[in-house]
């Protein structure tokens, strides 16, 4: 994976070996890499996550810090709720994903993180202060598209369907293995 991720960013011999050497002492710290498969997505790029059933449907909604003003205020606050919201690009659809599995907000550089720390079905996904935790690391499964816990490895994030039809709650659900997995499908692109 990281000779992939230094072949896709064309890098220099010397960020290919800092990149090696850090991806190294990460794991040995006992961080996961986002995906074994996702090196196009970590990077400085600011990316949007977007749902595929969503995406699917024409409607193109992505993970969104609430901001019910629309000026992106939800990225300033602590325990700021997570959200699906129409894709807009704006700062509070802004992330950063990193090699040891962060999913971070470009501008506050907060971390989507679980609230409480807790592992149990319908947790909230927040915006909080990065601090290393194993609640704020995420792994995306490039073949089945879900976002997993790495603190909760049998939970994925998930679309609270019951919570609107504009406005829906991101929150932790058990891992679908089959069926109507489209809740829990999730693409990371660039924002054009």
């Amino acid at each position: 994976a990281l000779f992939c991720f230094c072949q896709i960013l064309r890098a220099s011999s010397m960020v290919c070996i800092l990149a090696v050497a850090a991806s190294l002492f990460a794991v040995a710290q006992g961080a996961r890499i986002v995906s074994n498969k996702t090196s196009s997505v970590v990077g400085d790029a600011p990316r949007q996550i977007v749902n595929m059933m969503d995406k699917k449907a024409g409607r193109g909604t992505c993970v969104d810090a609430y901001s019910p003003n629309g000026n992106s205020e939800g990225i300033h606050k602590i325990e700021t709720n997570i959200v699906m919201w129409k894709c807009h690009g704006q700062p509070h659809q802004q992330w950063l994903t990193t090699m040891n599995g962060e999913i971070k907000n470009k501008k506050t550089g907060y971390c989507l993180d679980i609230f409480h720390n807790t592992c149990k079905k319908g947790q909230n996904v927040i915006l909080y202060t990065c601090n290393g935790q194993r609640n704020q690391k995420w792994i995306w499964d490039e073949e089945t598209k879900q976002l997993r816990s790495t603190k909760c490895p049998s939970y994925c994030m998930d679309i609270q369907m019951s919570s609107g039809r504009k406005l829906r709650n991101v929150h932790l659900h058990k891992c679908k293995k089959s069926g109507d997995m489209s809740d829990q499908q999730w693409s990371i692109e660039k924002i054009r």
